[in-house]
């Protein structure tokens, strides 16, 4: 009734403006209805379309409700549920409600929001049940602070406050603020705890006023929160800490500063420096999902990250090195206790840092030239605390395996980071890693020791105390006498006089410095030699020195293997010196490979100090090999084999390419090359001695084919230096047997490679190089499939490569093993690699040698007898290949008319002897035919008039179509394919040469041999069908029934127009009725044909039937509807069959297993297909009259056979029982046959019957 008030009513002081919440014809978006309803979710429906709407109105006075109904109608039914809520299951409906509340308080004026704001605060201690309601409520409305705040200040420094902000300022904030924690009393203590949400509303709202106020109200608010990170329960510090970190995304960078500095004040002692770096890290974290970055100078100085990495540094250094780290590794602290002492997050906090800055180092130079600040940059601040800590002569492994745990952290965030540029990282990387290697004496002496072999008297000897620095001199005496200062003598090796014992202590103190490095060697040269030598100096291989090189190099090589030195090669060339020296002279093994991986970059730039240390750099890798003791899987044997690649090549491009295994190495560019530098031969940069053992090593590491590809690209290296030894040559000798023994293909290929290419590039002599050829020759007898392919493809380029006058010098080497491992090779694809090397060969032959050559193959064709059956196939495989390399030497003295006579001739004997097929069905020997008509479809392809005279030929090349050998059948086919496919029916008008046609016209019912043995071969059992047989089939077929409809007459053999009466194949349906009009039918070769596939398409088998339906399917493309179309019912017949059949399975099997089988593939799809496309060739109404003869045809059969059974029971009754017995008889097997199956499915399988005797 209050609603249809509403709808009644037009001024909106009586709330005429609800009205459109009424809905009479629909009481579902009808809001009163909704909102009074029994149901929870209909009542917060209601809501979420009062929120709607309001969300909806955005601009002021845009919204379609008065005040007065907001304020006093919608708001108090939108903030009754919140008093009410108190079980789970009505939470969705108060949670709407507090959201219901907050639009609404966004259209409000200020007296209304503040009236509602008000009576919230107040009513929040009262409900005690509600309280996480009453908060959400509150901040809710606070987000929906929707007014200006203005303070203006007047001309004496008073300041024009507005009202709302007088209201703001002495009332509303203040009770806000009081209600930031609430007190609790647990166990007689009192505990208070953080209310996040109102500290998050309060940030959003101070955010809305003046900056000033903001900044004076954010100090406040941090307080509170370092307050309860302070606190003991871990819950409420988690709760603090991620209410922290949201106020930091919240709020601008440019106040992390008061945040850090907040951290560091409120919780400096006790536990709370492990709650300290927990709250940096979670900080961190926060801001690292989206950080922001200066693009300036400017707005670097004005980015308060990186002005904040000195104190986050502060506070990590004390969580790592200061008390917070003693506390934790010590075991009376109970760590369980403080969640936060549990690992060390400040390592992960160095990585984000280290990602989130501004990396620019450069900045700090100039900042200090036009300021004259010591102010650091972001990376300076963050990596010269640890540096400092290094350079402590005193410090511990303990203190360096943090520093060095940092470092490492710091490196890979600044991997990561997307700020660093070459022009940047490379000078601080120099400027880092240069004070740790280098020092004045390393800079003057380039690798070389001074002597030590000079004067000790005169030395002043200075204590190494940590306190005390001063230096104590001796006093002058006389020169045969000397005084000990703060010695006491040893028990062992005690001596007479006071001076033998000063002689003794300082010749030990020499020997001491020497043994030490060069660094502590005492300086006794120049003016200074008699100052005092300081013992505090560092060890480059000392493990803080170490790991600050470490930290620098994995720097250096982060960041050029990301990026390109594009036109900043020359920035690259200072590192030559300081990774060579790392390399010479480090220990430490981290170090030497970031070396190692720094100098694999380097050296594939062209920089001039590569030359200066290339030797030393290739001594010292080659004592690296020595000591790891053929350890090829160790990573810095694999960096050393990379290195050596780039410094034993003088041309960078080769060398990628033989690190990267990329481009041929012999291709023409480079033979051209290798011609024109014979003389220029690039000198290692390793002595001879040197060589041997490195060669020495490479043979030994070859073995391990897993890493083998830094090995042979070390190996490519020496080859292209042509550096001869016998080592070297005993090198290939083991390459040339791991062409053919390795089980990788890969190995395979590259030892085959660098074989290769020291085959052309090195000098040998005769013998050496015959050697070699035979060892070729005679890996092509390996045991495995594999090797022999390899030693194949090794010989093959070989041939390729040879000068001409070389390999005819070598012939008898190559072609006869090549052709006895052509005929005796049990692999079909060696036989292919052989035949492809010797058609290779014989390219390249002057005539004189293919006369010698083709004189084998005669004189082979001409042995008789049984035991000359191999020679003479061998024959024919050599005169097949001869055709496909040399037809122009084939064509002369009349070879191809010798060749197609002996093909016809072998062919004859091994198919023509039979008439009737007996010898076809029979033979065993298919290996002769098959290679006579490989031979016979080369010369088809490239003399095709040398075999369309001869007449005999065709004829047992159409028997062949009928060889139980599938590889016989297919390439017969191909042959007949390749000669008739191509002749339309109007050249088989008359007799022509010149066209492929004449055969058929000179060889009476030659097409018809040729579709009855294609049917032949589309009607084998499963077993024996194959795609490609079956393809070839139909192909042959397409254009076999166009001739066939043109000149039915070339199907005859005689003049009585019938066709061969050999096809003694059985139609399935009509046994003995044959009539005079089916006789006259089975004349017309087209009918027969389709009467043929028809039939051949009842039987059962899938395969048979698809290679039928796709020559119907061929049939209806290509010959077109005059064709198809009288023959219609004879191809509907078998694809109606098999529609027919698979529906009643699909049927059967439906009601027997109750599933659906609609999801398979079905056996009806293809069938289908082809009566849709018969369709679409004859037309609808033909096709469906075609159609429903056919199925009338089939219901007539069906019934007549049942008739037939009826009367049988009653003229033949025995007949008739037998009939039924073994009908009985075959229910039961079927059964059987199920429930073996079922129990195969279930994995049950049956035993064998013990009663069974065996015989």
């Amino acid at each position: 009734e209050v609603s249809t008030q509403f709808k009644c009513e037009d001024s909106p002081h009586f709330y005429g403006d609800l009205s459109s919440l009424v809905e009479k014809d629909d009481q579902n978006l009808d809001f009163f209805m909704n909102i009074t309803h029994i149901q929870i979710h209909r009542r917060a429906r209601a809501l979420g379309r009062i929120r709607k709407l309001l969300q909806g109105s955005t601009t002021e006075g845009s919204c379609q409700f008065s005040v007065q109904s907001l304020s006093n109608v919608l708001l108090p039914l939108a903030m009754h549920p919140i008093y009410d809520c108190e079980k789970n299951s009505e939470e969705s409906y108060a949670l709407e409600s507090i959201a219901t509340v907050g639009a609404i308080a966004k259209h409000l004026p200020w007296g209304k929001y503040q009236n509602t704001l008000w009576k919230s605060l107040l009513e929040l201690p009262r409900f005690e049940k509600q309280e996480r309601y009453f908060i959400a409520m509150i901040c809710s409305i606070i987000d929906s602070f929707h007014f200006e705040v203005g303070i203006e200040e007047k001309q004496h420094g008073e300041k024009n406050q507005s009202h709302i902000w007088r209201q703001m300022h002495s009332r509303i904030i203040p009770k806000i603020e009081s209600y930031l924690v609430k007190e609790k009393n647990i166990q007689g203590r009192t505990e208070e705890s953080l209310r996040a949400p109102i500290v998050l509303a309060l940030v959003k709202l101070f955010k809305k006023m003046p900056e000033e106020v903001f900044e004076t109200k954010l100090s406040h608010l941090l307080t509170v929160i370092c307050n309860a990170l302070a606190n003991r329960d871990s819950t409420e510090r988690e709760l603090a800490r991620k209410t922290l970190s949201k106020v930091a995304a919240t709020i601008d960078i440019r106040y992390l500063t008061d945040i850090i500095r907040e951290l560091a004040i409120s919780l400096s002692d006790g536990f709370k420096l492990h709650v300290r770096a927990a709250a940096l890290h979670s900080l961190l974290l926060t801001l690292s999902q989206s950080p922001t970055r200066p693009s300036s100078t400017e707005e670097y100085w004005s980015s308060r990250f990186d002005q904040c990495v000195p104190a986050m540094m502060d506070i990590i250094q004390q969580d790592i090195f200061g008390r917070a780290s003693e506390m934790k590794e010590a075991e009376s602290i109970r760590k369980n206790v403080i969640k936060e002492a549990l690992g060390v997050k400040s390592y992960s906090s160095l990585e984000m840092i280290g990602k989130m800055i501004l990396f620019k180092p450069s900045f700090h130079l100039g900042r200090r030239r036009e300021t004259s600040s010591s102010s650091l940059s972001a990376i300076h601040s963050l990596v010269n605390p640890f540096l400092q800590r290094i350079r402590d002569p005193e410090v511990d492994s303990k203190t360096i395996g943090k520093v060095k745990e940092c470092l490492n952290r710091i490196a890979i965030g600044v991997g990561h980071n997307t700020t660093t540029t070459t022009e940047e990282m490379l000078p601080f990387v120099y400027a880092t890693v240069s004070p740790f290697i280098f020092n004045e004496k390393e800079e003057k002496k380039e690798y070389s020791d001074d002597s030590d072999d000079e004067d000790m008297h005169g030395l002043e000897i200075s204590t190494t105390r940590p306190k005390s620095k001063k230096v104590e001199n001796l006093p002058k005496q006389k020169k045969s006498v000397k005084e000990v200062f703060e010695w006491a003598p040893s028990h062992l090796k005690a001596a007479n006089n006071i001076k033998s014992a000063y002689d003794m202590k300082m010749k030990q103190k020499i020997e001491l410095r020497k043994v030490l490095d060069g660094v502590n060697a005492p300086k006794l040269t120049g003016s200074s030699r008699n100052q005092a030598l300081r013992s505090s100096s560092r060890d480059f291989n000392d493990p803080a020195i170490s790991s600050a090189v470490a930290f620098a190099l994995s720097l250096l090589y982060t960041h050029m293997k990301k990026t390109k030195l594009d036109g900043k090669e020359t920035m690259a060339d200072p590192f030559v010196k300081v990774l060579t020296h790392c390399v010479c002279f480090s220990k430490d093994t981290p170090a030497i490979l970031l070396s190692l991986k720094c100098l694999q970059v380097i050296l594939r730039l062209d920089l001039p100090s590569v030359s200066k240390f290339r030797k030393a750099l290739a001594s010292q890798i080659l004592n690296l090999l020595s000591l790891a003791a053929n350890n090829t899987r160790d990573e810095i044997v694999q960096s050393c084999f990379k290195t050596l690649t780039l410094l034993m090549t003088r041309s960078r491009t080769e060398a990628i390419q033989y690190l990267d295994n990329v481009g041929d190495n012999l291709s023409k560019e480079k033979m051209i090359s290798i011609k024109q530098s014979k003389s220029n031969k690039s000198k290692p940069p390793l002595t001879e001695k040197q060589m041997q053992v490195l060669v020495s090593l490479l043979q030994a590491t070859i073995i391990d084919t897993e890493q083998s590809n830094a090995t042979f690209s070390v190996i490519k290296a020496i080859t292209s230096t042509r550096y001869v030894s016998s080592e070297y040559y005993d090198l290939m000798d083991a390459m040339l047997k791991m062409t053919v023994q390795s089980q990788q293909q890969s190995v395979r290929e590259q030892s085959a490679k660098i074989f290769m290419q020291y085959l052309i590039e090195y000098p040998m002599g005769k013998e050496k190089i015959e050697h070699h050829l035979k060892q070729m020759v005679l890996n092509t007898k390996y045991e495995y499939e594999g090797g022999r392919l390899s030693a194949i493809e090794l010989i093959y380029t070989v041939i390729q490569k040879l000068p001409i006058p070389l390999l005819e010098e070598y012939t008898q080497v190559f072609f006869l093993p090549l052709v006895l491992q052509l005929v005796n090779d049990e692999s079909k694809k060696c036989r292919e690699a052989v035949s492809k090397c010797i058609e290779s060969f014989l390219k390249r032959m002057s005539n004189e040698i293919l006369q010698s050559l083709h004189e084998y193959a005669t004189r082979w064709s001409a042995v008789e007898g049984a035991e000359g059956q191999m020679l003479r196939r061998t024959s024919i495989q050599l005169y097949s290949i001869f055709i496909q390399a040399r037809l122009d030497f084939m064509k002369k003295a009349g070879r191809i008319d010798e060749v197609v006579t002996y093909i016809e001739t072998c062919l004859h004997n091994e198919i023509g002897l039979s008439s009737d097929y007996t010898n076809i069905l029979r033979g065993k020997q298919w290996e002769t035919p098959y290679y006579c008509l490989q031979a016979i479809e080369k010369l088809c392809k490239s003399v095709p008039s040398s075999v369309r005279k001869s007449i005999k030929l065709w004829e047992n090349v159409i028997k062949c179509l009928v060889h139980p050998h599938p590889w016989i059948r297919l390439i017969s086919s191909r042959v007949i394919h390749s000669q008739f496919s191509r002749d339309g029916p109007e050249k088989y008008m008359k007799v022509n040469d010149k066209n492929a046609s004449s055969i058929i016209m000179k060889i009476p019912g030659s097409l018809f041999d040729i579709v009855r043995n294609l049917c032949f071969q589309l009607n084998s059992e499963e077993e024996l069908q194959t795609e490609e047989i079956s393809t070839m089939a139909v192909k042959n077929l397409s254009w076999a029934i166009k001739i066939m409809n043109a000149h039915p007459s070339l199907c005859f053999t005689g003049h009585n127009n019938q066709l061969a009466e050999d096809d003694r194949e059985d139609d399935d349906d009509d046994e003995g009725n044959e009539t005079d009009s089916d006789r006259k039918t089975r004349n017309d070769p087209v009918v027969w044909l389709i009467t043929r596939l028809s039939n051949i398409a009842k039987k059962k088998g899938v395969t048979r039937r698809e290679s039928v339906f796709k020559s119907f399917a061929a049939f209806a493309s290509l010959c077109g509807a005059e064709i198809v179309t009288p023959h219609l019912e004879l191809m509907l017949e078998p694809l109606n069959r098999v529609v027919s059949e698979v529906a009643h399975k699909e049927e059967h099997s439906k009601k027997r297993r109750n599933v659906s089988t609609t999801d398979t593939p079905s056996e009806a799809n293809l069938p289908k297909d082809i009566m849709q496309l018969l369709e679409d060739t004859c037309g609808t109404e033909t096709f469906m009259n075609a159609l429903a003869s056919v199925k009338t045809k089939a219901r007539e059969k069906r019934e007549k056979r049942k008739e037939a059974v009826a009367a049988e029971a009653v003229n033949d009754p025995e007949a008739a029982a037998r009939r039924k017995i073994a009908k009985h008889e075959k229910d039961k097997m079927r059964k059987k046959r199920r429930v073996e199956e079922r129990k195969n499915a279930r994995g049950v399988f049956t035993k064998k019957p013990r009663h069974i005797v065996k015989n």
